[in-house]
């Protein structure tokens, strides 16, 4: 999903993606991802974020990616 120019990431955006093992966010115009927008990642193990406009991450944002290895 990289330069799509996404700007906000909702808690209903990767519902139900259990499987996702790599997401590419880098590149858009993120500014904002809601508290539990990545929940259902369970198995994520690589996010990239690189080149948006986020100012900071809530608090527990990433408390459900036990197996996150790289951000």
């Amino acid at each position: 999903l990289e330069f799509n120019f996404l700007t906000i990431i909702n808690d209903k955006f990767f519902k139900n993606l259990t499987k996702l093992y790599e997401l590419y966010l880098s590149y858009n115009l993120i500014k904002t991802i809601n508290s539990n927008a990545f929940d259902s990642l369970i198995n994520l193990r690589k996010l990239y974020l690189d080149q948006n406009q986020i100012g900071f991450f809530k608090d527990n944002i990433f408390s459900k990616l036990e197996i996150l290895e790289i951000l």
